[in-house]
Parts: C-alpha cells; structure tokens; sequence
C-alpha cells in the first residue's frame, strides 16, 4: 500500500484563552497543548515543510457568545497568542499565518476559507487539523462543510488533553447538537444563519460560551477595560 502523505497545511483552531486579573489574556491549557504540538510536528517534519512551502494557520479571535467580552485587542486573540507560541518554538516566521477576526468555529473556518488558505489541497496533499481527539469529530464536520474536504483529504494531528471521561461524552452529545442545527446548511449564508439561532438558544438558556462551543475556555467576568474597543 502506498504511503499515507503527510500535511504541510496545518490549520489549528483555538480552544479558548483566560482571562487575568490584570485583564491580560493567556492560552488556556488546551489551545496551549495543540500550539505545541503544531510547533513539534514542524520540528519533525521540517524538511518536507521547507520543500513544500508548507504553512501552520493559527486560528482564532475571542468568544462571540460571552455577553461579558467584546473584541480584545489583536495581541490578546488566540491565533496571535498560538502564533507566539510557535515563534518560541523556533518555528520561522514564513511558516505562520495568524487568522484573529473569528469568534467561533464555523467562523473560524469561514475566515480561512475566504482568505483562500487551503485550496491546495487534496489526496496526496492533506489538511493537517491540530486538535484533542474528543473535539476531533466537530472540527472535521465543519471542514467538510466549508472547505468541501472529505475525509480523506483530512489528517487529525492529535494534541494532548481532555481526556476526562466527561470531557468525552460533553463533546460526543455536542457533536449531535452540531449535526442537529447545521445538517441542512450548505452555503456560508446558510451556516451562519443556522449558528445565530444556535446563539439565540444559547443567550435564552444563559449558556457559557464552554457549554455551547466547545473551542472556547470557560471565561470570568472581565476584570479590566484593558481589551474593551
């Protein structure tokens, strides 16, 4: 059988950051871990990146649903804060782009696809998706949805984490909510009308943002205006 090809695009879509006292944002663990492992997989596989001009796609702006939280300033946004987080690791900057306009999963998937990012992919050029196994099922859902992959053009590069056995069934009874309330979507028009009404429930139930998508941390109250517009 032939070699299954490696990912040199890598899309890694935030999951969530804290809030600090100081009104400072920091990466929560989970976003932290798939930052890292982004980082270790270039370092792996840094030749085949140089000779194909790969890329790593930080992903990720701030909660949308937090009634609490406005838009934070670019330095504070998970694909910036993820960025950095390559940059520590060694990873040269023409490997990084950082998408930081997004406030959930879909439109984090919607913003990449708009900026044209991953139209070279294809059989024997997978999209790399950096996340923990137990969100794995929900990334790819919307991939297929917005980049029109299949499944085999999609490679899970698994992060560690959320292992817990509650994370695992909140994610699995997620999922279906997922398939649930875009099933029928197919256009961008029709995706985002159908996460307005996940949103409207979410804002009637008076869900956290962590309860509703799972690619955001649980986030305190703002303690500062450090991040207000």
């Amino acid at each position: 059988m032939p070699e299954t090809p490696l990912a040199t695009t890598i899309y890694v879509p935030g999951r969530g950051c804290n809030i600090n006292p100081d009104g400072s944002f920091t990466l929560s663990v989970s976003s932290l871990e798939r930052a890292k492992t982004a980082a270790n997989y270039f370092e792996e596989h840094r030749p085949l990146f140089e000779t194909e001009k790969g890329l790593i796609v930080c992903s990720g702006g701030w909660s949308g649903l937090s009634g609490d939280l406005t838009e934070p300033p670019a330095e504070y946004r998970e694909g910036h804060l993820m960025a950095n987080v390559l940059r520590q690791e060694h990873v040269p900057e023409a490997f990084i782009f950082e998408e930081v306009v997004s406030d959930s999963t879909l439109e984090s998937c919607i913003e990449c696809q708009q900026a044209k990012l991953f139209t070279n992919i294809n059989e024997t050029h997978p999209l790399g998706i950096v996340t923990q196994k137990a969100h794995a099922a929900r990334i790819k859902y919307f991939a297929n949805k917005v980049f029109h992959l299949r499944s085999s053009q999609l490679q899970i590069i698994e992060a560690p984490g959320e292992e817990e056995l509650a994370m695992r069934v909140t994610e699995a009874l997620f999922y279906i909510g997922t398939l649930v309330m875009y099933g029928r979507a197919e256009s961008t028009k029709e995706l985002r009308r159908a996460e307005k009404r996940v949103e409207n429930i979410a804002r009637a139930l008076h869900l956290k943002p962590a309860k509703l998508y799972a690619n955001h941390a649980s986030l305190p109250k703002p303690t500062s205006k450090a991040y207000t517009k």
